[in-house]
């Protein structure tokens, strides 16, 4: 049986609320199922976050379901489950399933006794009582991918308390075939082996975004995952558009010259150029660069030649606010300016403003 694993499109997302670049993340998703089509897979899964929010545009969920009937045609089955950005309504049904993707369907058979998706909610107990249930079933001995929505914390360097998973601790013996968990959330893929206390090798592996959805993934895409009935590997996919990174900073800015940028491109390329707090005043050299692409300015570092800093833009945290603290406590050093920034964003800036005002000045 081949499977092709996918997660986090987050289609209606855009990067630098760019609408080519959101558009970007609804053709890589069409261009995914081409892939599925064309190496004749099994079964095609989507391990959540196939949408960025709880309320997708019309326009895109019809892409989703012209999607779901392409892959019917082709007789490949097909799985998804919702992530922490397109969670289920208040009826318990994701966005995802009423696209058209199945959940733990029987429709069909030979790979419904395989693979196992975990529903995703924001507790993570919940999430780990539903592999407790599974033991208890005959699917138990046929079972060989799990897949899932959150954070194992051994392949994390900051957690959301609502998506923790504790994979490693879970007792494997009802599971004599399980061989992958299979996971959505990290938009760069990782894997990690370990021995379960059944004796067997499980690999934990996420399938990482096949689209840059954030300025640090450039550059960290490793293709899409592939199970081709022996192994579990990765297959080229190619990015339409170039994402560039220019390094202007105090050192490399001497060297800078547009016209190594300047050839044909397939599609409009993105410029992640790196500044500093010197070179950053002067700009001219760049101009000629907005006529080639787009331009954006996501890191700087002190002229010094420090380690570089991410400049965070934090509204596009809002959508995922469990991580506005954890941006907040690596940019805010000092208690009173986090817990005047943290009020700012959640609070009314006017009232909090004015509190602050009263505080200085009495």
């Amino acid at each position: 049986m081949k499977i092709l694993f996918t997660s986090d499109y987050q289609l209606g997302w855009k990067l630098y609320n760019n609408p080519d670049l959101g558009q970007d993340l609804v053709d890589t998703f069409i261009r995914t199922v081409d892939k599925a089509i064309e190496l004749k897979v099994d079964c095609m899964v989507v391990c959540g976050d196939l949408f960025d929010n709880v309320k997708p545009t019309e326009e895109l969920v019809k892409v989703v379901k012209d999607q779901v009937v392409r892959l019917d045609e082709a007789d490949i089955a097909y799985y998804g489950l919702a992530g922490d950005h397109d969670l289920p309504n208040s009826q318990g049904t994701a966005w995802i399933n009423v696209c058209g993707f199945k959940y733990n369907s029987d429709r069909w058979p030979t790979q419904g006794q395989k693979i196992h998706l975990l529903h995703f909610n924001n507790n993570p107990q919940n999430v780990m009582h539903q592999v407790e249930l599974l033991k208890e079933t005959p699917k138990a001995k046929t079972v060989e991918f799990i897949c899932f929505h959150g954070m194992v914390p051994e392949m994390y360097h900051w957690l959301s308390e609502k998506k923790v998973l504790d994979f490693l601790t879970l007792d494997y013996k009802p599971f004599p075939n399980l061989k992958y968990l299979i996971g959505g959330d990290l938009h760069n893929s990782t894997r990690l082996k370990f021995t379960a206390n059944n004796g067997n090798a499980i690999v934990i592996e996420y399938c990482g975004s096949p689209a840059v959805i954030k300025s640090d993934e450039v550059g960290h895409k490793q293709g899409l995952l592939y199970y081709n009935g022996n192994e579990l590997t990765r297959i080229p996919f190619e990015l339409e558009r170039e994402f560039i990174k220019i390094d202007y900073s105090t050192t490399g800015k001497d060297t800078f010259d547009v016209a190594y940028y300047q050839k044909e491109y397939k599609k409009k390329p993105v410029f992640l150029v790196e500044t500093d707090s010197e070179s950053t005043k002067d700009r001219k050299p760049l101009k000629q660069l907005h006529d080639i692409g787009f331009v954006y300015f996501p890191i700087c570092r002190k002229a010094d030649g420090a380690e570089p800093e991410e400049i965070i833009n934090i509204r596009s945290e809002l959508g995922t606010g469990d991580r506005i603290p954890e941006v907040l406590k690596e940019s805010c050093k000092e208690q009173a300016v986090y817990n005047l920034t943290y009020d700012i964003i959640n609070g009314d800036v006017k009232a909090v403003l004015d509190k602050f005002k009263y505080e200085v000045f009495k």
